[in-house]
């Protein structure tokens, strides 16, 4: 029989990643390692899907049959920061985990070296750095099947560690009993079970692990909000995500109109609503008269700041032509130049109005070989192309690589000024004179009002 070490120092990492961003996340994972390892810990275990990020929230534009190129690029952004494994990208983390001198188990989204499908996976590295296992997520749950494909190899590894048998399942995977029980039949000792949620039915899942498998389970979950997805004119993208699908869903943009004043007559009967309940005139002489008032502020707080969301946020008619437009501005600089001739050529082409040979010579670009120039540059097609919105998050993707180019900050910055200065919105069409400013800022509302009021709208936000 195995002498086992009795005493185990675990350090589990409640993380949040740098979303959508796969090597400043590595960065940190491997600075929490070593701060992880400098404590002490002799297994560190990070959550699901950690790197780049666990897409929480979008969609990706699905609908059967049919996906918009903005959502297209939305994929792209996501699958370029996928991991191979191995890679430089796992060597990094390796190295972390052989200077802490400890088992590391970290989830990830996995890109397929022979194919083009994206895995929900999990890797688990020795104290000397070396790769150890890697378990690929059985069958994604539910709409994470758009993102992530069943796994095709390589099923139920586990690892022999001083206190026994190591293995893991992620997420909804422990609530398979015969995937469980694989990992019973396999003796682990130490059960890891890395996730996304932390509801109260997941704890009285791992307690039932625990007693059911006679093993020590650990769990561990991301920790993120709205305000850590990558923003468009201010607004995290999970917001306004892919609003031809939404406005297609609602039935056009007669029926959007009429949700949008569906929906803020909602937010009107809920201030009505609350205002007669929290009213300091119904507790004049009552030990709840304080409470009463302080309430009533945070009501009327929250009605101003929805309405002001509503005005500054929605416009009906801002677009190309309002009041100078943005095709006034030369997005491509003539007064800048690139290193890169063929850049150049793209500007010369972008600045003559031959946008469609730009557009063909940025596509003809291998994906890493995408730079903030090329994101930059695409952009300004975009902006020819009167497709305001997308414009802006190529902008800002060009500064969040290179945040210190001033053609880059200044077209994003006047990309925005000019959008909040017509109007306040972009349009991607002049009929029914509904914008999707309008719209976004409708759906803002409508997730401020239940949030202030009680309930919840955008789920992940």
């Amino acid at each position: 029989m195995k002498d086992l070490s009795h005493k185990l120092r675990v350090a589990l990492v409640q993380a949040t990643p740098v979303m959508f961003n796969k090597d400043a996340t590595i960065d940190k994972v491997c600075d929490q390692i070593r701060e992880a390892g400098a404590n002490g810990a002799e297994l560190i275990v990070f959550p699901e899907s950690l790197i780049p990020c666990s897409p929480y929230g979008l969609t990706y534009g699905f609908t059967v049959g049919s996906r918009t190129e903005s959502c297209r690029d939305d994929w792209k952004i996501y699958y370029d920061n996928a991991v191979l494994c191995p890679s430089a990208d796992t060597d990094r983390i390796g190295a972390a985990a052989r200077e802490a001198g400890a088992y590391v188990s970290i989830g990830y989204t996995e890109r397929g070296a022979n194919n083009g499908t994206l895995y929900c996976s999990n890797m688990i590295f020795g104290p000397d750095g070396k790769l150890l296992c890697n378990h690929r997520k059985l069958k994604p749950t539910g709409a994470e099947r758009i993102v992530w494909g069943d796994a095709d190899r390589d099923y139920f590894p586990t690892v022999d560690s001083p206190w026994g048998t190591m293995g893991a399942l992620i997420c909804w995977e422990n609530y398979m009993p015969l995937a469980r029980v694989a990992l019973y039949q396999k003796g682990v000792s130490l059960y890891l079970c890395p996730n996304t949620n932390n509801n109260p039915e997941w704890h009285d899942t791992i307690k039932h692990i625990a007693i059911e498998g006679k093993c020590f389970v650990f769990h561990v979950n991301q920790y993120f909000t709205k305000d850590n997805y990558y923003k468009i004119d201010n607004r995290p993208v999970v917001s306004i995500y892919d609003i031809n699908n939404f406005i297609a869903g609602l039935g056009g943009i007669e029926a959007t109109k009429e949700s949008i004043a569906w929906l803020d007559e909602e937010v009107k009967k809920a201030y009505r609503a609350l205002a007669r309940k929290y009213h300091p005139d119904k507790y004049r002489d009552s030990d709840l008269a304080d409470l009463a008032s302080e309430k009533m502020k945070e009501v009327n707080a929250a009605y101003e700041e929805i309405q002001n969301i509503r005005k500054n946020g929605g416009g009906s008619q801002a677009g190309a032509g309002a009041g100078g437009g943005y095709n006034n501005y030369n997005y491509a600089g003539n007064n800048s130049s690139s290193s890169n001739p063929k850049y150049n050529n793209i500007r010369r082409l972008i600045n003559t109005g031959n946008v469609a040979a730009a557009e063909n010579e940025l596509m003809s670009f291998h994906e890493g070989d995408r730079t903030a120039e090329w994101n930059f540059l695409y952009g300004c097609v975009l902006v020819k192309k009167g497709q305001f919105v997308d414009a802006q998050r190529y902008f800002d993707i060009a500064c969040s690589m290179n945040p210190y180019n001033n053609e880059y900050r200044t077209a994003r910055e006047n990309l925005r000024r000019r959008a909040n200065g017509y109007g306040g919105g972009y349009t991607t069409t002049s009929s029914g004179g509904c914008s999707t400013c309008d719209i976004c800022s409708g759906l803002m509302c409508a997730d401020c009002c239940c949030e202030c009021f009680g309930g919840d709208l955008i789920s992940c936000c």
